[in-house]
C-alpha cells in the first residue's frame, strides 16, 4: 500500500504531466504501461543508459 501511495503522490505533484498524458491517452494498458515506463520511470541520463543497454548482456 505504500507503494501505491508514493506512486499516487508522485502523479498528483512532480509527475502531474505524465498523469495527464496517462488520462489523455487511448486508455488501454498498453498504452498507459508505455507512458509510465518512458516517462514515469526513465533515468535521468536515459541518453547516457540506452546506449548502454543496446550492448549484450555478460553471462555469468
Amino acid at each position: 500500500m505504500a507503494e501505491v501511495n508514493f506512486i499516487a503522490d508522485e502523479l498528483s505533484g512532480e509527475y502531474a504531466p505524465v498523469y495527464s498524458m496517462w488520462k489523455n491517452g487511448d486508455k488501454s494498458a498498453s498504452s498507459a504501461g508505455e507512458i509510465v515506463c518512458k516517462e514515469y520511470e526513465k533515468t535521468s541520463d536515459m541518453d547516457n543508459q540506452a546506449g548502454i543497454t543496446d550492448k549484450p548482456l555478460m553471462q555469468v
